[in-house]
């Protein structure tokens, strides 16, 4: 059976019809009881018609496949059958910012490298990776092809990217977006208020790398299990050079299977394996 992740608590899911010769009703009443493959409770049977429903929300991210074990008895014998049932992943709603603008305090004295803001889009999804980017405003001058101002990693963290003079610019109205790493690819947009103060605190200083910086592997190679839970860290990347303040993302997530933090570089699955 292939049902959405999305399907209503107390759906039908499907009906179970057996066979017995014995002609001794109601005597001989089944019974139906699910006695297996059921760990997260996630379904339920009627005792007395073998109609499988949903009995909680389901997950297609954390469990995409169950194997429910049903037996059904008499008064005298029993016997059991495998339901399998796949979820298909489902994306029915879009993401969206609460709220939708936000402002942050910068300073003149603000080093480059600082975490300005942590963005997070919600979804209303049980589970649904974003992506997120800068959109405007994110520049000296306003033009995208000039020199940016600032840097959004892919998980959202905001960052000063270049030292900031509130007698050039006291305030930058950045835009940027969360996009779904699955179709149909809907996008939530949130504007960011930098207001640039002047004589701000005295904040540490970034120390220029020494040497330039490289993954201490050109190949990093693991193996997981399929059963591996969302969320799961697989690896760590491990740099050489370079400074402390150091952004990492990946270039290319196999369609949102996996997400890297930026700052630490520890890749984990953002879905369920498939066998």
């Amino acid at each position: 059976v292939s049902i959405s992740d999305d399907v209503a608590v107390g759906s039908s899911i499907v009906t179970l019809e057996v066979n017995d010769d014995d002609a001794c009703a109601p005597a001989c009443t089944l019974t139906y009881t699910i006695t297996g493959g059921n760990d997260d409770g996630s379904f339920g049977v009627n005792s007395t018609t073998g109609v499988v429903t949903t009995t909680k929300p389901l997950c297609y991210a954390t469990v995409a496949e169950y194997q429910l074990v049903v037996n059904v008895s008499d008064s005298h014998f029993s016997g059991s059958a495998t339901v399998a049932i796949s979820l298909q992943n489902t994306n029915m709603h879009a993401p969206s910012f609460s709220p939708n603008t936000l402002t942050v305090q910068a300073y003149d004295t603000t080093p480059p490298g600082t975490e300005l803001i942590q963005l997070q889009a919600m979804d209303g999804d049980c589970f649904q990776p974003l992506t997120y980017e800068l959109v405007s405003g994110f520049t000296f001058d306003g033009m995208p092809s000039s020199k940016s101002a600032f840097v959004l990693a892919g998980d959202g963290l905001l960052f000063l990217r270049c030292p900031l003079d509130p007698q050039v610019k006291a305030e930058y109205s950045v835009v940027a977006k969360a996009t779904e790493n699955n179709a149909p690819m809907r996008d939530a947009s949130v504007t960011v208020t930098i207001s640039v103060g002047a004589n701000g605190p005295v904040m540490p200083t970034v120390t220029p790398p020494s040497t330039a910086v490289a993954f201490t592997q050109s190949t990093f190679a693991v193996t997981v299990a399929e059963t591996n839970v969302v969320g799961t860290t697989i690896t760590t990347l491990s740099t050489t050079g370079g400074s402390t303040l150091l952004v990492f993302s990946l270039s290319d997530a196999g369609n949102g299977t996996f997400s890297v933090n930026s700052t630490s570089g520890e890749v984990r699955n953002q879905l369920a394996f498939c066998s």
